[in-house]
């Protein structure tokens, strides 16, 4: 019973522990998490994210960073809003700001922003 026990304990630890490395989501179960793939020859300089309601927009996925041509980056697009459904929006390195409509976040791992 002493065995039965100690297997008990460390299935519970190990189970635990599994939580830690686990992906961060939303309260919905959602991942929102996605790679943007710079597919041009420009650099992108901000991404933004308006869902399709435009009730709430995210600031700059970007952050401090820059997408260089050819470079991928993993950013949360999440605005607490609940939405899956998002036009994404890169500006580009001469000003120019090139649209993705309606991508379902909650559904695609991957967006490559072709301008």
């Amino acid at each position: 019973m002493n065995m039965l026990k100690k297997i008990a304990t460390a299935v519970v630890i190990a189970a635990a522990g599994a939580g830690f490395s686990a992906p961060a989501s939303a309260a919905d179960g959602y991942n929102r998490w996605v790679r943007l793939v710079n597919d041009t020859d420009q650099t992108i300089y901000n991404v933004y994210a308006d869902n399709i309601r435009h009730t709430n927009s995210t600031g700059d996925l970007l952050g401090v960073h820059v997408l260089e041509p050819g470079y991928s980056i993993m950013v949360n697009v999440d605005d607490d809003s609940g939405f899956c459904r998002y036009n994404l929006t890169a500006v580009y390195e001469y000003g120019y700001e090139g649209v993705d409509y309606d991508i379902d976040v909650c559904r695609v791992s991957e967006v490559r922003l072709r301008g």
